[in-house]
């Protein structure tokens, strides 16, 4: 849908130039209007696809680790209550009190933190990031964006060079010396974005302890609820 809609201002540009710009169609083909056409549509159509994938692969990510943690924590807690159970009913020379409401919420705090600091982040002392840091978190999240940034600028500045430089050829010659030089140097941008974003992703994203201690809470927070259903449901 997203590439049938540029197709209309797209479409409609052309349109408008082939019929009031004697220069244009002077100096374009009709393998370079075909061109300008169909690109912006496929551009359009590759940004919106890759978004609403990655979007959606987030929050299944996000829905995933979110019921494993519940479930880790629900096995974790059912077994450490019946190991001290046991150790009650067959130690008869040591007694084994049960866990406190403050030592069991203690207890969900480390393994809470520790199942933060395993989820593939590295956490960073204080409460902000540094610059590189948050650029590197933006890199990670928004490779795309960034190729975008980069490259319409870079293909821009090309036709511009082309233009002064080849003065003496015609409109179309340069837009495809254009488009071979601007594919290669967003193939190069691309490769260099993309194996950045293999490194953060095995590395871990930046967050600082505040925001470590954010997700402890969260989940926390999820396990209190969990429970209280649990005992809603029994009731």
């Amino acid at each position: 849908m997203a590439g049938a809609v540029a197709m209309i201002p797209t479409g409609g540009i052309l349109y408008y130039l082939e019929h009031n710009n004697e220069k244009f169609r002077k100096y374009t083909n009709f393998q370079s209007k075909t061109a300008l056409f169909i690109m912006p549509c496929l551009l359009t159509f590759g940004i919106v696809s890759e978004n609403g994938l990655i979007n959606r692969m987030r929050d299944m990510v996000a829905k995933e680790d979110h019921a494993k943690e519940v479930a880790d924590w629900a096995v974790r807690r059912e077994i450490l209550e019946e190991k001290i159970k046991k150790r009650q009913a067959n130690e008869k020379s040591e007694i084994y009190a049960p866990l406190t409401d403050a030592e069991r919420e203690k207890k969900l705090h480390q393994l809470f933190k520790k199942s933060v600091l395993d989820s593939g982040v590295r956490v960073v002392a204080g409460d902000k990031l540094a610059i590189h840091q948050r650029v590197a978190n933006f890199w990670q999240e928004h490779p795309f964006q960034i190729l975008i940034g980069l490259g319409v600028p870079a293909v821009g500045a090309i036709f511009l060079k082309r233009r002064a430089a080849g003065s003496s050829l015609m409109l179309s010659q340069q837009i495809m010396q254009t488009r071979v030089m601007g594919q290669f140097t967003v193939l190069v941008f691309l490769l260099t974005l993309m194996g950045f974003k293999e490194y953060m992703d095995r590395q871990g994203k930046f967050i600082t302890e505040a925001e470590a201690e954010e997700r402890v809470e969260e989940m926390l927070d999820a396990q209190r609820e969990f429970l209280f259903r649990l005992e809603e449901g029994k009731k």
